[in-house]
């Protein structure tokens, strides 16, 4: 099986709350002799992630966990760090940040910086069935059909306040730099008000997801090797500060560790908005 990247749009009738759709394949090979854990930073997404070849490892400081078939990985604002075991088959739908609860009737914030087994969201039963369904699937395209159908199954139809869109809409405008208060004031709402829907849909603050969306946007727009990097934040030391803090290294470590691991190559074509990004991380001890 030859590496393989591909981006896929969902079906009609999921495009509201699905962003996009990443497949991902590696070879045994790929992934054991050149393979080195790699570092997911927050990025501003929900993603449920669906492993058909062998398992993928959440590397910790302590002890490593294998994450089930069917994750949902919530809101980050701490990075995680994950190594594969062999062969790489990994379909990851990757949510618009306001979507989780489309499916959910819990809120978002109760996954924030979790990786939950899907038994503990949908339907255990229902689960089993899609597990096994996904193990004979003939191709990655027939699991991305059983997948969009089990999704379409589980669409609780909750309705998204408009102004949690608005909030996210000023937030990518002025790239993560405009306060709270002065959003809330601009979408006509009361902060407070603003604040306890925002997290029960997107699963953070609004000023967690605007510092997230800051990163991001520096991370996308001016890239690491342009002098004005630290863009859009008002000097190169709070970038610097941001920077340890959401991916544990150093503007100069991440420059130098980006795009070296096999999943980097696969998954980080050409980072937009909501992309992960992924980096090889250090060694950890």
């Amino acid at each position: 099986m030859s590496n393989y990247f591909a981006c896929l749009k969902p079906v009609e009738s999921l495009k509201e709350y699905v962003s996009d759709i990443w497949i991902q394949k590696a070879d045994p090979l790929d992934t054991i002799n050149i393979f080195s854990p790699t570092r997911v930073l927050p990025n501003g997404n929900i993603e449920l992630t669906f492993v058909v070849g062998c398992p993928i490892m959440e590397v910790c400081a302590k002890e490593s966990f294998v994450l089930p078939m069917c994750t949902l990985n919530g809101q980050k604002t701490v990075f995680k760090d994950y190594a594969a075991t062999g062969e790489v088959k990994t379909i990851i739908f990757r949510l618009y940040p306001w979507a989780l609860t489309a499916f959910s009737k819990a809120p978002a914030s109760d996954f924030t910086d979790k990786n939950i087994n899907f038994n503990e969201v949908f339907k255990s039963s229902r689960v089993i069935q899609l597990q096994e369904e996904l193990l004979v699937c003939g191709s990655i395209q027939m699991c991305v059909r059983v997948i969009e159908n089990f999704l379409l199954e589980n669409l609780c139809q909750n309705m998204i306040p408009r102004y949690i869109r608005d909030t996210m809409k000023l937030i990518y405008k002025y790239n993560g730099a405009l306060p709270p208060h002065e959003i809330a004031e601009r979408i006509e709402t009361g902060e407070r008000n603003m604040e306890l829907y925002f997290k029960r849909f997107v699963g953070v603050s609004v000023k967690k997801f605007s510092t997230i969306i800051r990163f991001q946007m520096a991370l996308k727009n001016s890239g690491l090797a342009n002098e004005n990097y630290f863009f859009p934040y008002y000097d190169q030391a709070h970038f610097i500060h941001e920077t340890q803090r959401f991916t544990g290294l150093s503007p100069e470590q991440l420059k130098n560790l980006e795009s070296k691991s096999i999943l980097d190559s696969r998954f980080n074509k050409n980072s937009e908005l909501y992309n992960t990004v992924y980096i090889q991380s250090p060694k950890i001890k």
